[in-house]
């Protein structure tokens, strides 16, 4: 990396060992660090992934799929679960990104509580698309039919 950059990284760690930094500034420090040191700002990612702010949370499984796909796996699996939507729906759609049989599980796992009704609004849409690809056709176009608002083309189609 430009040894300019480089020299930019105490700065940065500094914001993300920053607990009252704000969430957007350390969100942005998270993924300029990762651009330039991968192995240090790689480090830092679980750490973060499990920080006080909800922002720093989410940017931190953004740049975990693209490092580590399967450590993404499990902080995902958590946020699916979080209080905040901005969480569940980072997570249902970082979900769609991971491959693999446990991805394919915790998306089964999700799109059956979608087919049960069990999901709150706010997430329906993230899991039946985290399911598009993933999930036999048939049990997709046989929710569909159950499920008409969630493939409203417009807000006007759910009325």
């Amino acid at each position: 990396a430009d040894l300019g950059l480089r020299e930019s990284i105490p700065g940065l760690v500094a914001i993300l060992d920053d607990a009252q930094a704000e969430g957007a500034r350390r969100a942005t420090a998270i993924e300029k660090l990762v651009r330039i040191d991968r192995e240090l700002g790689k480090s830092y990612l679980q750490k973060l992934a499990r920080d006080a702010t909800a922002e720093v949370r989410i940017a931190a499984l953004e740049q975990l799929l693209a490092l580590a796909p399967q450590e993404a796996l499990a902080v995902a699996q958590r946020l699916t679960q979080s209080e905040l939507t901005s969480e569940r729906q980072a997570a249902w759609d970082a979900l769609a990104q991971i491959p693999g049989p446990q991805a394919d599980r915790l998306i089964a796992s999700g799109f059956e509580a979608y087919r049960n009704n069990q999901l709150p609004d706010d997430v329906r849409l993230n899991v039946r698309e985290a399911a598009q690809g993933r999930l036999p056709s048939e049990l997709l176009a046989k929710a569909s039919k159950s499920q008409p608002s969630d493939t409203a083309s417009s807000p006007s189609d759910l009325y």
